[in-house]
């Protein structure tokens, strides 16, 4: 998601080794189209056969 620049990455020269992501403004926009997937799958999710 980095390399599409939904999030950045920020990492900290620790021990141990820390790293903090952050959603960009296109990943924060993304966030209202993927809820409404989520809100979908979850009134849908027996339409759908589990794993085999």
């Amino acid at each position: 998601m980095e390399e599409h620049g939904l999030v950045d990455r920020e990492i900290h020269a620790e021990v141990p080794p820390r790293v903090e992501y952050s959603l960009t403004a296109p990943g924060a926009d993304a966030c209202v189209p993927l809820a409404h997937l989520r809100t979908w799958v979850e009134h849908n999710i027996d339409r759908f056969p589990g794993p085999a």
